[in-house]
């Protein structure tokens, strides 16, 4: 019991370890559209490109410049001309209003298949897949909710934020342009204390 009680603290405070232990946590979302994935080796990464004809990366963990697994990560896809973006996210908090636009502004017209990644594929991927699904293959909130399971390690009780904006706060990309501003909103799961609400701006996403 101890040792099982110790594997699952890893694979929710470790994804590092998850993806090391258990694979990369890779899924088809929507046959030749979507794909999303913990963060891979470069191996795998020209793997599943060449699998599944990837034509576009986007990174949910942001541009860090100075990780190995950045490098090594834009590097593959320099060689392989497959167009990388990055878009900051955090598995604790609901979206940002900038990054939320800007993840649907790429889904609109990078070429496709797309795969998405954060670090153990479980929360950040989970939530970008499920918004992809209720805007392009026209999924229920209960089918995207689908997306954000254990079967994609997603635990709800440790990271909340992802099902409750799903389930309870969003109403569709076109309520999202117009009104989605949690800035300005008492969302859970938001501290407006971030420098988005406070200047509003933030890091900046970027194309490599």
């Amino acid at each position: 019991m101890k040792i099982l009680i110790i594997a699952l603290s890893l694979l929710v405070f470790s994804p590092a370890f998850a993806s090391d232990i258990l694979g990369p946590n890779f899924h088809e979302v929507e046959k030749g559209e979507l794909y999303r994935s913990a963060q891979l080796d470069g191996l795998e990464l020209k793997r599943y490109i060449k699998k599944h004809g990837i034509q576009t990366i986007i990174n949910l963990r942001g541009a860090e410049p100075l990780s190995f697994w950045w490098q090594q990560e834009t590097s593959v896809a320099k060689a392989m001309n497959v167009l990388h973006y990055n878009i900051p996210m955090t598995a604790e908090e609901i979206p940002h209003r900038k990054n939320l636009i800007r993840l649907i502004s790429l889904f609109d017209m990078v070429p496709r298949p797309i795969l998405i990644h954060c670090q153990g594929g479980a929360d950040r991927s989970g939530e970008a897949a499920a918004i992809y699904q209720m805007i392009y293959a026209g999924k229920s909130k209960e089918e995207a909710l689908k997306q954000l399971t254990f079967k994609y390690r997603h635990i709800a009780k440790v990271k909340p934020a992802k099902r409750y904006f799903i389930d309870q706060v969003w109403k569709g990309d076109d309520w999202m342009i117009a009104n989605y501003d949690p800035c300005k909103a008492n969302y859970k799961y938001y501290n407006k204390k971030n420098s988005y609400c406070k200047d509003g701006d933030g890091e900046e996403d970027s194309e490599e």
